[in-house]
């Protein structure tokens, strides 16, 4: 079966032969990738085809990974889209994996869609209870997860929870929409949470659930984690379970926290008196480590308790993003937001820190069109200035082709808030001659001839 879902698979070997990796692309369709999943060795790169869909209407998982080492990335450019398709029984906990002791789970480049019936994007696997398990890695990067009807990654089933560590949990450059909490690791171990980057909107309950040593029920007293959430966005949070957005649960937490370069708007617990941001302190015995939180923005929140921790540069405002219930979080022209961050720079997703509008003197300020402008100088020698426009955000990528069609200099394959963009474009490593620069995003294309003249 395992040679009717793949297209080849290619053996790449690492420090001498000691270690062999194998890249395995997946046909797209129904039920490929589960079987993919299910015949994967250890240390296996599974490719997925961009812009095509992997579905599942049979199964109520893609996989349970023990003892394995799995990565699933996207083969080029845009994302891979995986949607989980079956009517659940009311008992099934849909889930897309099911990770074990000394397994690792890479994600890279993937849409994945629970269409409101799936639970969870990760849950854990203990085949006897009350063994101890180790996940060595969940790292999720350059994805969008959306409509899952619970937590993307759930450790908190007190069944088993009290005897399992996540070592590394990493999420990056991901946006998630309509979800439960991000991650909710109330009962078990963590030793490093690193959260960058990314964009966390509609989420039902909490943002973050992170327990200390102190949490009912943990078996593993040394297994609370370093925190870092660095340049995300918070928006809608607690949507029909109103909580904290970050919550450090049951003291001591024995290793620090860090909360910096990020905006926190719409907590739908207000009046509840939901601090939300809730590092607990274990101020009677300082057993606590004490957190850094500095460089945030926080609007329509609802209780502000920082408790002891080192906190300073933050700014309580509506940070006015472009159309936030759309999923737009550009932030506006002039904002000092966009000079906010620790260095200088945006605070907030990366992504989101262009201006969304052009300020035209008789017309106001107008949305931009999709267009690739001129670039400058042309002829340019070596270097130039390239520029476009989007209306809205957006998955989008820009080339440099040669007359013959070859594809000379990749310069975009991001996703990109709306607005005016410019990079420079440096053709030193080409000859002089007449080259075309490709803009495609939003189902656009744009393509405009530039003169590199040495």
């Amino acid at each position: 079966m395992r040679n009717l879902l793949i297209l080849g698979i290619v053996t790449v070997l690492l420090s001498g032969g000691a270690y062999a990796q194998n890249f395995v692309p997946v046909i797209p369709g129904e039920g490929t990738l589960s079987q993919a999943i299910a015949d994967a060795q250890d240390g296996d790169v599974l490719l997925l085809v961009p812009d095509a869909e992997y579905t599942e209407t049979a199964a109520s998982k893609l996989g349970t990974l023990v003892n394995k080492s799995l990565t699933l990335t996207v083969d080029g450019e845009g994302r891979a889209i995986v949607r989980m398709l079956r009517d659940l029984e009311p008992d099934t906990a849909g889930v897309f994996f099911r990770l074990g002791d000394q397994a690792s789970l890479t994600l890279n480049g993937l849409e994945l869609d629970g269409n409101a019936k799936f639970k969870y994007l990760v849950s854990y696997y203990m085949p006897v209870t009350g063994v101890p398990t180790l996940v060595k890695k969940i790292q999720i990067e350059n994805c969008l997860v959306h409509d899952l009807s619970n937590n993307i990654l759930h450790g908190m089933d007190s069944k088993f929870a009290s005897y399992l560590v996540v070592d590394t949990t990493i999420i990056n450059n991901t946006i998630t929409q309509r979800t439960g909490t991000i991650v909710h690791y109330k009962y078990c171990g963590a030793n490093y949470i690193a959260l960058t980057n990314s964009t966390f909107a509609m989420v039902t309950s909490y943002g973050i659930r992170i327990s200390g040593a102190g949490s009912a029920g943990t078996l593993l007293p040394a297994n609370t984690p370093t925190v870092v959430i660095d340049h995300t966005n918070w928006y809608n949070i607690g949507t029909t379970d109103p909580r904290e957005i970050l919550l450090g649960d049951a003291p001591p937490l024995l290793n620090p926290w860090t909360v910096t370069n990020s905006i926190f708007i719409k907590q739908v617990a207000t009046g509840n008196s939901k601090t939300f941001i809730n590092i607990k302190d274990n101020s009677n015995s300082g057993d606590s480590n004490k957190g850094t939180i500095t460089n945030i923005c926080f609007w329509n929140i609802d209780k502000i308790a920082f408790y002891s921790h080192t906190v300073h540069d933050t700014i309580r405002m509506d940070p006015q993003f472009a159309d936030a219930d759309n999923y737009d979080f550009t932030l506006p022209a002039g904002s000092p937001l966009l000079t906010f961050g620790t260095d200088g720079k945006p605070i907030g997703d990366p992504r989101w820190g262009t201006n969304y509008v052009n300020t035209h003197p008789d017309q106001g300020e107008q949305p931009f069109a999709f267009a690739l402008h001129p670039n400058y100088p042309n002829p340019f020698n070596p270097r130039t200035t390239l520029v476009f426009s989007l209306p809205q955000a957006g998955w989008t990528t820009l080339k440099v082709y040669d007359v013959q069609g070859r594809e000379r200099s990749a310069l975009v394959n991001a996703f990109l808030p709306g607005g005016l963009h410019r990079l420079a474009f440096d053709g030193s490593h080409l000859p002089s001659g007449v080259y075309f620069c490709q803009l495609k995003a939003l189902n656009q294309t744009q393509i405009r001839k530039i003169l590199l003249m040495k």
